[in-house]
C-alpha cells in the first residue's frame, strides 16, 4: 500500500499534462491588463494630440487672415475629432491678441499697449494666443484614478 502511494506521487510530480493551461490561466488576466491600459494611454495620447492640433489651427488662421477672436474659436472647434476620441473640443480660454517686446531671459515680454516701443527702439509686436480644451474620458475604471481627463493646449504666434 505504501509503495502505492509512493509510486501515485511520484508519477503525479513527474506529471506535466495541464501545465501550460495552469500557466495561461495565471498570466493572461494580467496580460490583458496591460494590454488594455496600453491601448487606453495610447487613445488619449492621440485625444491630446487632437487637441494640440487644434489650438495651432487657431493660431495659422489668426496668421493667414489676422485677429478674429470670433473666426479664430470657429477654427479651433472645427478642427476633425478623430473618431470622437474626445468630447466637443472648445476654445477655452478665448483668443487673446496682445503685444510684446523680444525679451533674452523670457522670450517676449508682455508690453502695454501696441505703441510701447521695445528696449530695441522698435515698435510692440502683436501676437496672438489661441487655446483648445477637450475631456477624454477612459475606456475602463482604473482603480484610483478619475474617469476622465481634461486635455489643454495653446499656441502663441506672431502676426506682425
Amino acid at each position: 500500500m505504501r509503495n502505492r502511494l509512493y509510486a501515485f506521487l511520484r508519477d503525479l510530480r513527474q506529471d506535466q499534462r495541464g501545465l501550460a493551461l495552469t500557466e495561461l490561466v495565471l498570466v493572461v488576466p494580467m496580460l490583458s491588463v496591460l494590454t488594455l491600459g496600453t491601448v487606453d494611454y495610447s487613445m488619449m495620447v492621440l485625444a491630446r494630440l487632437t487637441v494640440q492640433t487644434a489650438a495651432r489651427t487657431g493660431a495659422e488662421y489668426a496668421v493667414e487672415n489676422g485677429y478674429d477672436s470670433t473666426s479664430i474659436a470657429s477654427a479651433i472647434t472645427g478642427t476633425s475629432n478623430r473618431g470622437g476620441l474626445v468630447s466637443t473640443i472648445a476654445a477655452t480660454p478665448a483668443p487673446s491678441q496682445w503685444y510684446g517686446c523680444p525679451n533674452a531671459t523670457t522670450g517676449v515680454a508682455t508690453a502695454v499697449a501696441s505703441t510701447t516701443v521695445c528696449s530695441t527702439g522698435k515698435t510692440a509686436g502683436t501676437y496672438v494666443t489661441a487655446s483648445a480644451q477637450a475631456t477624454y474620458t477612459f475606456l475602463l475604471p482604473w482603480p484610483y484614478a478619475p474617469s476622465s481627463s481634461v486635455l489643454n493646449a495653446s499656441s502663441t504666434v506672431r502676426i506682425n
